[in-house]
């Protein structure tokens, strides 16, 4: 039973490899993919969580459009780019020549064999990927490389001197027009000397570039459209399920045939009264968040999974390939959302080891984010101050799903909870903390009450 893979993963993005469980985002995918054909370069945005890199983890493997390109991921984050520091090379370049060879090893190439011995003290971002690109036209592959920065807004919060440099060399590669430092060299060479040494090499290489970034984090682009004139011209907005497609993200991989064995739980036939409590329940007046949807989905698999014979008893295959009705009368005993999503908040709460830290985010989250049973916000030097200024909670808080950041009509940030089903969580939450603020508060009242008679006593046997 634990030897395949699940059907749902929970909080996790989806991987490549679960391409044939992603559904859901047919009509995004068909027009990114038709972006990622026709443009040089094209943009990704949404709210965190919303699916954005899932959609980029799985677009390569879900649209036939794009079997002939080469999908290369980049993360620039601190913890990618903390230990490769250089002085004849920039360490975002290294990231991406590293991702680079990786990726085009296995179409026979070894990028690094025939670099030139000074290529780090020469060799920019596009000599790179000119380079593998020429590798791919020699051997004939007809292959594209598409670069796919995820999560692009980490660019812009660490290495900040180093910044500069990298969008000037990606601009090079992001316009039509060669650089102005190949075309000085192709100036120096006659027609004939310019084929024979460099062949293919004086035109602009057919690289893809595609940048994913959250949308409160879209402001930040701002400082390098001077160098990317294009940037905004090829925009895909990434928004919340509607009930129709988080419709087909639930039964997409519960249909899916489980005759080889490949997942932990067979198909689940779930009925149209569940599918409906489940949508209507998780809607808001935004849509449906994906992840709070994963997390429903990944609950209703694991009692599917309760309900079949563990592996520690033999079990008849046909357990584990015959569909299993998921009932409304199983959803309603074995399946409480709001139970679920209590257990959520309470969870995502106890990542935070630091005692002091998780004190802060409750009284930020219970006490300013939810008045008189509804969801308020805060701007953002509010919410700021309520953690104390703290950046790497505001991160742990989006990343786990526990706020979601908007703006106000005049472009002030705020922040919110990210969904209104975290509402009882949060109030049950503070009932229970302040229980037990109010239970300390009377032990230490009684502790002094108990010194001062002491000291009273002491008092009054000295006179």
């Amino acid at each position: 039973m634990n030897q395949g893979k699940d059907r749902f993963p929970g909080l996790k993005s989806f991987e490549k490899n679960d391409a044939d469980l992603f559904f859901g985002r047919d009509a995004e995918i068909i027009r990114l993919a038709k972006m990622i054909v026709h443009n040089r370069v094209n943009l990704v945005y949404g709210s965190s969580g919303v699916g954005k890199s899932s959609l980029l983890n799985t677009i390569f493997r879900k649209s036939a459009m794009l079997s002939e390109y080469i999908p290369i991921r980049i993360r620039l984050s601190p913890q990618h780019l903390s230990n490769l520091e250089s002085d004849t090379i920039l360490p975002h370049l290294r990231i991406i020549k590293g991702r680079l060879a990786k990726k085009l090893k296995p179409h026979g190439i070894d990028l690094l064999s025939d670099l030139p011995e000074e290529h780090e003290n020469t060799f920019k971002l596009w000599d790179y990927l000119k380079h593998a690109e020429n590798k791919l036209i020699e051997k004939k592959t007809g292959k594209i490389i598409v670069l796919i920065f995820d999560q692009f807004e980490e660019l812009f919060t660490y290495f900040k001197e180093d910044t500069n440099e990298f969008v000037q060399q990606l601009s090079e590669v992001t316009h039509d027009l060669l650089p102005l430092r190949i075309l000085k060299d192709a100036r120096s060479m006659s027609l004939t000397d310019r084929h024979a040494a460099k062949p293919n090499y004086f035109v602009q290489p057919t690289v893809r570039i595609l940048f994913s970034i959250r949308s409160d984090k879209y402001y930040l682009l701002k400082d390098i459209a001077a160098y990317l004139p294009n940037l905004y011209d090829n925009q895909l907005e990434l928004k919340l399920f509607t009930p129709d497609s988080a419709t087909q993200a639930i039964l997409g991989p519960c249909r899916l045939s489980n005759n080889d064995l490949i997942f932990n739980s067979p198909p689940i036939q779930i009925a149209p009264e569940v599918i409906n409590a489940i949508v209507s329940s998780l809607c808001d007046i935004r849509g449906i968040d994906l992840s709070f949807l994963q997390i429903i989905c990944y609950y209703i698999e694991d009692a599917v999974k309760n309900k079949i014979p563990s592996a520690d008893h033999p079990a008849d295959p046909l357990l584990l390939t015959e569909p299993f009705p998921f009932t409304e009368e199983i959803f309603k005993n074995e399946i409480q959302i709001d139970f679920i999503l209590d257990s959520f908040y309470t969870i995502q709460l106890n990542k935070i080891e630091d005692p002091h830290k998780r004190s802060l985010v409750q009284h930020a989250l219970e006490d300013e984010l939810v008045s008189g049973g509804q969801r308020t916000i805060l701007v953002e030097n509010q919410f700021r101050e309520a953690i104390g200024n703290d950046d790497d909670l505001i991160s742990f808080l989006q990343n786990s799903r526990l706020i979601r950041t908007e703006y106000t009509p005049d472009g002030r940030k705020t922040f919110e909870l990210s969904h209104d089903k975290l509402i009882a969580s949060v109030q049950k939450s503070k009932t229970m903390r302040l229980g037990q603020e109010t239970l300390e508060k009377e032990a230490l009242e009684a502790r002094i009450r108990y010194y001062e008679q002491v000291k009273r006593f002491e008092a009054e046997e000295k006179l």
